[in-house]
């Protein structure tokens, strides 16, 4: 049997920019969320005009980190403007079950989930969220693992549903 990986603890660096601050999340975003959220966004600048969120080192994200993360983007956006980049695919999962999930918060890019033809991997690929409008398609790709033809996992027009949510 082979040994199972490790989850590595959620973690986050701030950097100071000019307009604000930008914070890089790495890590399985799980049961130790709430606690690390929270010292997060205990340590934001309250006069930073711009926080921006990567989260391109989100390894793993499950419901506990979801609650955690929501959360996060709650406290956040009260008084600055926050943009999402490389957001996970299950944060946008969520938000295209809940308009108000992300709140005031912008996703600039996120992780499109694909699929190869040939060996019926899995992988993700970067994807700018403005280019998203009506019919806009996913390029696809080669695999890694077998050379086969990646193809879009999800209808885009559904995955990129959140963009015509509104509050109701």
């Amino acid at each position: 049997m082979g040994a199972m990986n490790k989850p590595s603890p959620l973690s986050y660096h701030i950097e100071r920019q000019d307009n604000g601050v930008a914070v890089t999340l790495a890590g399985d975003c799980g049961a130790d969320a709430e606690a690390v959220l929270r010292e997060l966004a205990s340590r934001l600048p309250p006069k930073a005009a711009q926080i921006v969120l990567d989260l391109a080192g989100v390894a793993t994200i499950n419901s506990l980190g979801i609650a955690a993360f929501a959360g996060l983007i709650k406290e956040i956006t009260r008084g600055h403007a926050v943009e999402l980049h490389a957001c996970p695919s299950a944060l946008i999962d969520y938000a295209n079950i809940s308009a108000a999930f992300l709140g005031e918060a912008e996703v600039v890019s996120c992780l499109f989930p694909l699929l190869c033809d040939g060996c019926n991997r899995g992988a993700e690929q970067l994807v700018v969220v403005a280019s998203q409008g009506p019919g806009a398609t996913v390029p696809g790709g080669t695999c890694a693992h077998c050379g086969g033809r990646l193809a879009p996992a999800i209808e885009p027009e559904h995955y990129f549903g959140f963009l015509d949510q509104t509050d109701e």
